[in-house]
Order: structure tokens, then C-alpha cells, then sequence
């Protein structure tokens, strides 16, 4: 359990400071894959099952906003849902979510 709150805390450090839920989802979803993930035939599992406001309370948003940008995010093909798990099926995409400025910043550079 308190292996459970130190990784909850580093998550908060790494999307406590962004504003936008869009970017903030897309940073947990991430995070989560890297952390807890495997890779399935259908995308990368993010390894834990959680419930629409566990998800929220994670990513410091409300649950109709986590529910919504999930949503977003199924409707663009980033994600697939299966119950409680969350699939990432576009990577790509949700980086360029997750990290707004640095791709605006490459696209700029080159």
C-alpha cells in the first residue's frame, strides 16, 4: 500500500502542474504503460483496471471530464476500453497530447 502511495505521489509531481485534462489523461495513461503496462495483440495494456473515478481521481479531475476525454480519446483511436482496462492503441498520438509543447516546438524547428 505505501508502494501505492509513492507512486501516486510521483504522478502527481509529473501532471500536478499541467492544466489541460486533455494533456493530464494523456500523461497518466502514459505513465501508467510505462510503469505497469505489457503489450497485448490489441495495443499496450496499461497493466492496472481501474474505475472511471479512480482514473479521475488520479489524473485530478472530475469524473464526467475523465469520462468525457476518455471518450475523446476512444473516438480518435488512441484507446480502446474493455471494462476497467484501458488499451493504448495510437502512442504516437496521445505523446503528441501528453507533450503539447515540445511537439509544436519540433514541428516550428524543422
Amino acid at each position: 500500500r505505501a508502494d501505492a502511495s509513492f507512486h501516486a505521489m510521483q504522478i502527481e509531481q509529473v501532471i500536478g502542474g499541467v492544466e489541460d485534462s486533455t494533456e493530464r489523461l494523456a500523461r497518466l495513461l502514459l505513465i501508467m504503460a510505462k510503469e505497469y503496462g505489457f503489450d497485448t495483440p490489441k495495443g499496450a495494456d496499461i497493466g492496472v483496471a481501474l474505475s472511471r473515478d479512480e482514473l479521475a481521481e488520479l489524473a485530478g479531475l472530475s469524473t464526467e471530464t475523465a469520462i468525457r476525454t476518455l471518450s475523446k480519446f476512444k473516438d480518435q483511436g488512441m484507446i480502446a476500453l474493455d471494462g476497467h482496462r484501458i488499451l493504448i492503441t495510437n502512442k504516437q498520438k496521445l505523446n503528441e497530447l501528453a507533450e503539447p509543447f515540445l511537439v509544436a516546438l519540433k514541428e516550428n524547428l524543422l
